[in-house]
């Protein structure tokens, strides 16, 4: 049989590529901003911020209950379900304040725009650094590898569900994402003060975090810690330096007695929650987390630049009691998935299957009836994070004996 040009498996690619970029974006427009197939009123999550942000431009505590619900008055959204107590650091002010100076009506819609634009800024950089990375004699060329990167960063069905929800976990790792990449290019200063912007997602960030302070990066890690602290200015003010973080903790003690964020709930993910619903002991795995990082640092000469924070982001998933909409943070993982295996036909169907497999919706499964079922992405995003692992160990190991 013929073997098909190089020409003309690249101009396959580039349409292709083109192909699913558009589908991207139809995809992300109809189930985010548009809401096609889902229930509940849109940015139902953001009036927890919107409302804590009306709050401290009142000059009152959103941490203390009544103060919230105060706040959020008639207009909140899901009317017969409970109010919680608000759980982001202080941090998160100059957002929620930023949008509570507007009526809700306008708000609500502001933050859809927002986490939209985050979603193709993600997109972006994801095929930024695909470009970067992608291998000039792969089959289908370097204009697929691109537009497959911005593809996940745009379409997954992780950025469509948090700009309906109004969540913030695609601000933060877009704000990490630029940060490490800005970081790699010597703009320590920017890069320091994006990821303190992150800091109002704590459990996105502090692994990145970690990696810093490994590098021994002090300036980045002053700057992002100056950034952090001016974020808290405006609760500090109003609450006291003391009072405002010690608010927050107080708050936080009830996190766990809210269902959505009790180990055994559908939509947390993490290696912990799927211990604890296949009967196992389920002890804190954040330690585990820690030592991850720390074993990439050591062996960071054998993976890529963007491969180490990668493997980082996916650890803090799979280590860490996150939410389904926080799995945002694996599709640097997916990129560099697709860049390790662009040159083997052989393993692109498996390597497509795994992909397809982490965005099927959370709710196709849930018909299932069975709980364990339920956790299958952690068991995929730990599969797609030791096979990166093992060929960057096999490629390196390679290149070692080519040297010999």
């Amino acid at each position: 049989m013929k073997a098909i040009p190089t020409e003309t498996l690249t101009r396959i690619g580039t349409v292709l590529g083109v192909a699913l970029v558009i589908l991207a974006l139809v995809f992300m427009l109809a189930f985010g901003p548009l809401g096609v197939g889902r229930s509940g009123p849109i940015n139902f999550d953001g009036f927890y911020w919107y409302a804590a942000g009306v709050c401290w431009l009142e000059g009152t505590n959103p941490y203390v209950l009544e103060n919230l619900i105060g706040a959020m008055g008639e207009q909140k959204p899901l009317k017969n379900f409970p109010v919680y107590h608000f759980f982001y650091p202080p941090q998160i002010a100059p957002l929620s304040m930023a949008v509570a100076v507007l009526p809700y009506g306008v708000a609500k819609w502001v933050s859809v725009a927002l986490n939209s634009a985050m979603a193709l800024v993600l997109g972006c950089l994801l095929a930024w650094v695909a470009r970067q990375q992608s291998r000039a004699h792969a089959p289908l060329g370097r204009n697929f590898s691109t537009a497959l990167a911005a593809t996940l960063g745009i379409g997954a069905p992780f950025c469509a569900h948090i700009i309906w929800m109004g969540q913030t976990s695609l601000i933060a790792c877009v704000s990490i994402t630029t940060s490490y990449l800005l970081y790699r290019n010597g703009s320590k200063v920017v890069a320091g003060g994006l990821l303190g912007l992150a800091s109002f997602k704590p459990q996105l960030a502090f692994l990145a975090g970690l990696w810093m302070l490994l590098e021994r990066e002090w300036r980045l890690l002053a700057v992002a810690a100056l950034t952090s602290l001016a974020m808290c200015a405006w609760p500090m003010v109003t609450d006291g330096i003391i009072g405002a973080p010690r608010a927050w903790m107080a708050a936080v003690q009830h996190h766990d007695q809210v269902l959505p964020n009790q180990l055994g709930w559908k939509h947390i993910v993490g290696l912990r929650n799927f211990l604890f619903v296949a009967g196992l002991p389920a002890p804190n795995l954040v330690p585990l987390g820690v030592l991850a990082a720390l074993l990439v640092w050591w062996k960071r000469h054998t993976f890529t630049a963007f491969e180490r924070f990668a493997v980082i982001m996916a650890a803090t998933i799979v280590f860490t009691n996150a939410h389904d909409y926080d799995l945002i943070a694996i599709l640097p993982l997916l990129v560099c998935l697709w860049l390790r295996v662009e040159d083997q036909p052989a393993l692109w169907l498996p390597a497509a299957f795994t992909v397809l497999a982490l965005m099927v919706p959370q709710r196709l499964v849930d018909e299932l009836n069975v709980p364990i079922l339920s956790q299958w992405r952690v068991v995929l995003v730990i599969a797609v994070a030791a096979s990166i692992v093992a060929m960057a160990f096999r490629s390196s190991k390679i290149h070692r004996t080519a040297s010999a």
